[in-house]
């Protein structure tokens, strides 16, 4: 199976709607991968008091979320990706692009850029639909972790109806 990479801002959208083990359970993976620029994200998140964060602090210590080291050939690819991407995007990707790897984030840069250059990435709104679709969770617990995400996170879904929609 091809390796499951996160962005922070999945990672901080779940941790702030108490969720973050859905992402597993939705993905069948023991372990979510993120490159060293996602961690710090989320660590400098945390010293800037946003305290949800710390639950994904906890995943990476106890080792279900995965610190991946960047190879010199993910270094390169990086560096040759946009600057409009953030660090951890850009690593990111640069280990999908290497290890056919899967890609979570909630930036519609980044989600463009994966589909117009063949890595496969799910949007947060993909992901909470495939929760109830696949029957990870309720429609009705998607609800409720989008009002919390958009409360702590302060996530704006422009379509919601289109996530809940049967």
């Amino acid at each position: 199976m091809t390796p499951l990479l996160s962005d922070s801002n999945i990672l901080a959208s779940f941790a702030a709607a108490k969720s973050l083990p859905l992402l597993f359970e939705l993905f069948g993976e023991e372990t979510i991968l993120v490159p060293p620029a996602v961690q710090e994200e989320i660590t400098q998140g945390v010293e800037r008091g946003k305290e949800h964060l710390r639950e994904v602090v906890r995943l990476i210590e106890a080792g279900k979320l995965t610190a991946e080291t960047l190879t010199a050939e993910d270094i390169e690819t990086a560096r040759g990706l946009p600057g409009s991407l953030g660090p951890g995007e850009r690593q990111a990707i640069a280990i999908c692009i290497r290890a056919g790897g899967r890609l979570l984030s909630n930036d519609k840069r980044v989600v463009n850029f994966c589909a117009s250059h063949g890595v496969k990435c799910y949007p947060l709104s993909v992901v909470l639909r495939l929760l109830w679709e696949t029957q990870v969770t309720s429609k009705t617990k998607v609800k409720t972790m989008m009002r919390r995400m958009q409360t702590v996170e302060g996530i704006v879904f422009k379509e919601p109806k289109a996530i809940l929609k049967s």
